[in-house]
């Protein structure tokens, strides 16, 4: 029963919901573009209170119990509405032959379980983040769904609008692509009402990225410029700016194989980066009593132990967000004909 010891004494619930958020994770690409964009935050709630104002999902902030209520005036009614977090489990069962002959030299058995233990909580990682990537996509597109391709939020339904869209017609050679890209950032400008934002990004799938990149326009803009470089070794492999795209990155839909959402590859989204609060996510909490009144974690872990026969632990991971874009008129798709 040494090993149920150990997870009675070291590799506690606390331990492990600590230990994980120190495993390094690779983010995906929607999650790589909007780095440094997503404000992310720890609710005590597993429900955030939310209202729409003039085109735009906004957060009401918490209050004292006792303190004046904030004032929502001239609001139809029914646009204050709850939003509660999606809950998303999973569980790995470590077998006690999966310790078994893992020791390498030097180690005691504690360390080769410590190593064990890591691994599997790199894994509950890598599992979810992959997830997560299909939340963003869904806050790029207006619509989050879920693993089974049901509607977890729609952001679209519930402004009763429709994504904005510009055709950027790639199979015409005498189309003005420069031209375009402006067209996109008025129509960005005009949905931030005057919001500042740091650049604009582009996300494209495979078909639109590479009419795109071989259109004559780009070929003529990047003609012996030392960026032109990019673009013929391995365009996919950099992101580059064009016109008033700042940050143009291929979608790799291979690593979002087996998920029901993705970046089309005759698709592409536009999107301003470094607006502050468009792009939200809360991580609610765990339903534990260990997390009653809480903040939220990314991820928690607990351990359930085979007390009985000592054969097996299982690891329980969960992760409770709410994923919000409170702009969602200012992402533009990007169609080709």
């Amino acid at each position: 029963m040494e090993i149920i010891d150990a997870f009675e004494g070291t590799f506690t619930n606390s331990w492990l919901a600590q230990t994980v958020e120190r495993v390094p994770f690779r983010p995906h690409m929607v999650g790589s573009l909007l780095a440094g964009s997503i404000q992310p935050a720890w609710p005590t709630t597993s429900a955030i209170q939310v209202e729409i104002d003039q085109g735009r999902i906004g957060v009401l902030s918490t209050q004292p119990r006792h303190g004046a209520p904030q004032v929502i005036a001239d609001r139809p009614r029914g646009a204050a509405f709850p939003l509660g977090s999606v809950h998303i489990p999973a569980t790995k069962r470590l077998y006690a032959d999966q310790v078994q002959n893992r020791r390498r030299p030097g180690e005691t058995q504690l360390q080769t379980l410590a190593r064990v233990v890591n691994d599997t909580l790199a894994a509950f990682n890598d599992d979810y983040d992959l997830t997560f990537e299909m939340h963003r996509i869904g806050m790029l597109k207006g619509r989050v769904l879920d693993t089974d391709g049901s509607t977890l939020f729609d952001f679209f339904d519930r402004l009763d609008v429709t994504q904005q869209s510009v055709d950027f017609k790639l199979s015409a050679g005498a189309t003005k692509l420069n031209a375009l890209t402006r067209k996109v950032k008025d129509k960005i400008d005009d949905a931030l009402g005057g919001l500042p934002y740091d650049r604009i990004g582009v996300i494209a799938g495979r078909d639109w990225y590479d009419a795109f990149v071989e259109h004559d326009s780009v070929a003529d803009t990047f003609k012996n410029h030392a960026a032109a470089r990019v673009l013929r070794e391995d365009p996919s492999s950099a992101p580059f700016a064009f016109g008033s795209f700042d940050d143009i990155r291929r979608y790799r839909d291979t690593a979002a194989a087996g998920l029901p959402d993705r970046i089309a590859p005759d698709e592409a989204y536009a999107v301003p980066l470094g607006v502050a609060g468009m792009f939200r996510v809360y991580w609610t909490p765990a339903g534990t009593f260990d997390s009653v009144n809480a903040p939220g974690r990314r991820l928690s872990i607990t351990r359930g132990l085979d007390r009985d026969h000592g054969r097996w632990v299982d690891m329980v991971a969960e992760s409770n967000p709410i994923w919000l874009n409170t702009h969602p008129q200012a992402v533009i798709k990007l169609t080709k004909s």
